[in-house]
């Protein structure tokens, strides 16, 4: 009697077993749709594994003290985070933006904080960037001259950079509606080339227009600049400058053009530093600067561009009676092209020095140029030669680290952090930066462990699912992927 019970269960049931033998097999594409599904769904979970313990990282840099420490965190992290969780990454920036306003901030520092945090924003929502700028230029041009209205422009734009050369140019631009600080215009030329030859090139000519339609100049100022057209002999591979005694002043050593300069910068500097020379006759504060300048620039002049050195001739001549005659001498001019001694030179007259403070002195100082040049067995040759103990042992951790001594901190304290980050398990990371004392480094270990996790989601899927959009860094969800996932 009970099996008969089971009849009626079995031919209903049979149905169903007779048609899931009978489906049909997946076809070889269908096959390799469902596997593509699959890997997709198992990659966006990945991601979102990555972005909530990145969160977690958030969390521990909102948590710090120093407010311009966590801002900049912070805006590092919300740009990582942009491409897999816009709207976290705005409310991060937004967070970042309203800690550069609170009471006790110096005005500065808060300025410079945003400049910073904007030009984080610039790489990922332009718009919102030059919204931000602009009405912070807006509310700060009210209040300041055109001097530090000019500088203001000039600071954003090198700010921006890095992120977005297009809109640095246009603020520094705008910087040239002001009396602009050349010194810092040539520090921004000098980068921008780097990235953009041609904007610089353009941006150095609009400068030189503007120059041209001021009635007074600074001349130590239009020197400077020359800079990125000319530099000493010794210098030539690289961005940097001398300064070189001229009787009793010292001057930007502009001996030597610079290779693959356009010949079309070179004649604009010239024509118009006839124009501003000549103006400089009747101001006594100039006279001395501008009769140097003229000197060092007549040769130029007359080798490339003769029609431009009647005025530079003319001004130097104006001037020659006003000015110490020492100062028309050649030898006044006699650094400018003298050959600097060969390391091995110097290091012979170091040992030569009078005293041993001398001899200390030289020997630091050869042994620092000789590590900026790449020279680091003469480096450690001089360094080695220091009497001074201290001063010995800072050489020895530049020479070993190939750190600049300001950094040398860094090195000791963030370094091995960062090399656990890139070669080994992100946990052990995570308890070395923890334990930082300084608060800057452990922001920037943060911020590294979460371009990480971006970059290389975890492979190895979670016990739960990451359901929470925010909160402290979960030991337990690093183990989680800590046995199966390690950095090559």
């Amino acid at each position: 009697m009970r099996l008969s019970y089971l009849i009626p269960m079995l031919i209903c049931f049979c149905p169903v077993v007779v048609a899931q033998e009978r489906r049909p097999a997946l076809s070889p594409d269908q096959s390799t749709l469902r596997k593509q599904e699959t890997r997709a769904e198992e990659a966006k979970y990945e991601v979102d594994t990555a972005v909530y313990l990145v969160h977690g990282l958030a969390e521990k840099i909102l948590a710090l003290k120093d407010v311009k420490t966590k801002t900049i965190g912070s805006a590092r992290l919300a740009n990582l985070l942009w491409k897999d969780d816009e709207l976290y990454s705005r409310s991060l920036f937004d967070k970042a933006l309203s800690m550069t306003t609170g009471d006790g901030i110096d005005s500065k520092l808060q300025a410079s904080l945003r400049r910073r945090i904007i030009a984080q924003i610039a790489r990922r929502d332009p718009g919102w960037a030059k919204r931000l700028i602009e009405a912070a230029t807006q509310k700060v041009s009210s209040e300041i001259d055109g001097k530090a209205r000019s500088d203001l422009n000039l600071s954003t734009a090198k700010d921006l950079l890095e992120e977005d050369s297009d809109g640095a140019v246009k603020f520094a631009e705008r910087s040239l509606q002001g009396d602009i600080n050349l010194t810092f215009l040539l520090d921004f030329l000098l980068s921008l080339r780097k990235k953009n030859e041609t904007s610089a090139n353009q941006l150095f000519l609009q400068t030189l227009t503007h120059l041209a339609q001021q009635s007074t100049v600074d001349v130590k100022g239009f020197h400077t600049i020359g800079i990125y057209l000319f530099t000493a002999p010794d210098l030539l591979e690289s961005d940097g400058y001398a300064i070189t005694l001229v009787d009793n002043m010292l001057v930007p050593n502009i001996t030597t053009q610079r290779p693959g300069v356009p010949m079309s910068l070179v004649r604009a500097y010239l024509g118009v530093a006839g124009k501003i020379l000549w103006r400089s006759v009747s101001d006594p504060e100039q006279r001395q600067v501008s009769y140097a300048l003229g000197r060092l620039l007549l040769p130029k002049a007359t080798s490339a561009a003769p029609d431009l050195a009647a005025p530079i001739e003319a001004a130097m001549s104006a001037i020659s009676s006003a000015i110490p005659p020492r100062l028309t001498e050649d030898s006044a001019y006699k650094y400018m092209d003298m050959a600097r001694p060969t390391a091995e030179e110097r290091l012979n007259n170091a040992e030569n020095e009078l005293d041993q403070l001398s001899r200390d002195i030289a020997y630091l100082d050869l042994a620092f140029q000789s590590w900026l040049k790449g020279d680091f067995k003469m480096a450690r040759i001089a360094g080695s030669r220091i009497s001074d103990q201290e001063a010995n042992n800072r050489m020895s951790v530049l020479n070993n680290f190939g750190f600049p001594l300001t950094f040398a901190p860094i090195q000791f304290e963030f370094g091995p952090a960062f090399r656990i980050v890139s070669k080994a398990d992100l946990e052990a990371a995570r308890v070395t930066i923890d334990e930082l004392k300084n608060e800057d480094f452990r922001a920037r270990g943060f911020v590294e462990i979460a371009s990480v996790l971006l970059e290389r989601p975890p492979k190895k899927t979670p016990t739960k699912p990451p359901n929470k959009r925010a909160g402290g860094l979960s030991l337990h969800w690093l183990r989680c992927f800590n046995s199966s996932f390690t950095l090559s």
